[in-house]
């Protein structure tokens, strides 16, 4: 059940989500060191494809929820820049995953502060996120990185009011091929 209660989020936060221009620092080559990767267990997909096809009434479900804790406050590689600005990174990575999205059961930064998600060769990005994506009860959600590896940024300026957290409560393992489906499938 909590498969597809994670997949009606997504559908109904995920698709209004509001992003703001700029460039994560980590693809412009500015933060060169090494960031913590997380690798998540392996999922065994060809027990969730025959599960589906068990259930053909159920709703279409695309990925798996992997439960996590991770955040800035217990996981990644924070660099402080020059001027004092601090810029935090993560990986991660879910085997033969066609996509990642991420469910967060926290999500608040100051104002100035940037998130993005990006696939591990750039070729996708998502964000800018800020204080502009705030919601009432403090969770967040992400749309699909089409990738099994992503990387997530988050940058704050040295000024601010209050540090950011942000905490992912689920990893979603795509494992069906979604990139043609439209509003509504």
């Amino acid at each position: 059940m909590k498969f597809y209660i994670s997949i009606l989020i997504f559908m109904t936060i995920g698709i209004a989500q509001l992003s703001f221009s700029g460039e994560p620092i980590g693809v412009s080559g500015k933060v060169n060191e090494e960031i913590q990767t997380i690798v998540l267990s392996r999922v065994d997909v060809e027990y969730l494809l025959s599960e589906d096809e068990l259930s053909p009434n159920l709703p279409y479900r695309f990925g798996y929820d992997i439960l996590v804790d991770i955040g800035t406050k217990n996981q990644g590689t924070w660099t402080v820049l020059e001027n004092g600005d601090r810029v935090w990174h993560l990986k991660i990575h879910s085997e033969d995953a066609l996509s990642i999205n991420l469910i967060y059961d926290f999500f608040h930064i100051p104002k100035g502060g940037k998130f993005f998600l990006y696939s591990e060769d750039q070729s996708q990005i998502l964000g800018a996120f800020s204080e502009n994506n705030h919601k009432s009860h403090l969770g967040f959600s992400t749309g699909l990185i089409f990738s099994d590896t992503i990387i997530l940024e988050y940058y704050e300026p040295h000024d601010v009011n209050f540090p950011g957290e942000i905490n992912i409560s689920s990893v979603i393992h795509g494992y069906k091929d979604i990139s043609s489906r439209g509003y509504g499938d």
